[in-house]
């Protein structure tokens, strides 16, 4: 199952599930129904499931969608049933996590309800881990009490179901969860969910992220760049102005700490980041001019910055940084 919630974490959901599914996905997942509505519309045919909330608003556009939908209580039952019309329907138990998700016993008894019922098609039975990538005693206790439900599910004549639990670290590090799907996330666009995990060489990002030079400049000994005169030039420093802000995406909080590379040279960003521009500490660079290729994610030359490195210097996670691309940024596909 591939996981193109959240504009395909970034990259383009209808494109990253096109790849997805041209790469042997069978399954497709996103987090609303206006998410699966988007990829209908581009004219997958692909099972799609909602992992999340489908509010009652939503449920004929879910319907006539074609979507599986995640259910977690009675309430959630109760409109599935006021349908009248087959609906795929994934049971989510909670087993540490504490979002949506099902206590295991009533995980259970709704799933027997729902096989029960002539128009609902119990496809699925699934979990969700909390701490994959750093825990992993939690991490099989998790699984160990998502088994036990499906035991008893399966003990009280209900069959036929998938069954799923590993995320992108609990596919990598807990084969044993693979079970007969797996919801490849944040590893489907080739980014490491643990940075220094280095065991996966296969794995590159599918995503490079550039902009351009727009003015280069010298700042006389004194002069400020930006907002907030955090740039304080202590001698003459030549300055490029870059057409990228945090309304595209990049973080305000990557000012000062964060990097970019222009002509195979990672500088550091210089001052605040505003709206829409940045501006960079290019001394190393002397030939740099207007119109160069800035890169802010991605390689040039013999320089690399990956989404962890912005994730760390904006203090977050690679996660968010991907998601936060704008859609003002144009994307090209190649």
């Amino acid at each position: 199952m591939a996981v193109v919630k959240a504009d395909g974490y970034g990259h383009g959901a209808v494109s990253s599930a096109r790849a997805a599914i041209a790469g042997g996905a069978t399954w497709l997942a996103v987090s609303s129904v206006t998410e699966g509505i988007e990829l209908r519309g581009a004219g997958l045919l692909e099972p799609i499931l909602n992992l999340g909330y489908t509010p009652p608003s939503a449920l004929s556009a879910a319907i006539a969608a074609k979507l599986a939908l995640t259910l977690y209580d009675r309430e959630g039952l109760a409109l599935l049933k006021t349908a009248a019309t087959a609906i795929g329907v994934h049971v989510k138990v909670d087993t540490g996590m504490h979002r949506l998700g099902a206590a295991p016993e009533e995980a259970v008894q709704l799933a027997i309800e729902v096989d029960a019922d002539p128009n609902l098609r119990l496809e699925g039975f699934w979990t969700h881990f909390a701490d994959a990538d750093k825990d992993p005693a939690f991490t099989r206790e998790q699984l160990h009490v998502f088994l036990d439900a499906r035991s008893a599910l399966i003990r009280a004549g209900v069959t036929g179901f998938l069954s799923h639990a590993a995320n992108s670290p609990g596919l990598l590090r807990f084969p044993e969860a693979r079970l007969d799907l797996v919801r490849a996330g944040l590893i489907l666009y080739g980014v490491r969910p643990v940075q220094n995990w280095d065991d996966l060489p296969g794995l590159r990002p599918a995503l490079r992220w550039q902009t351009i030079v727009t003015n280069v400049l010298t700042v006389p000994a004194g002069g400020s760049v930006g907002y907030g005169r955090k740039f304080l030039a202590r001698e003459p420093a030549r300055v490029a102005t870059i057409a990228v802000g945090y309304a595209d995406g990049l973080h305000r909080r990557a000012s000062g700490s964060g990097r970019a590379i222009v002509r195979g040279v990672a500088v550091p960003i210089a001052g605040t980041i505003s709206m829409d521009q940045a501006a960079l500490d290019v001394r190393s660079v002397p030939d740099i001019a207007v119109g160069d290729v800035v890169t802010l994610i991605g390689e040039d030359g013999a320089a690399t910055l990956s989404a962890h490195d912005l994730a760390e210097a904006s203090g977050t996670i690679s996660y968010e940084v991907l998601c936060a691309i704008s859609s003002r940024v144009p994307r090209r596909y190649l």
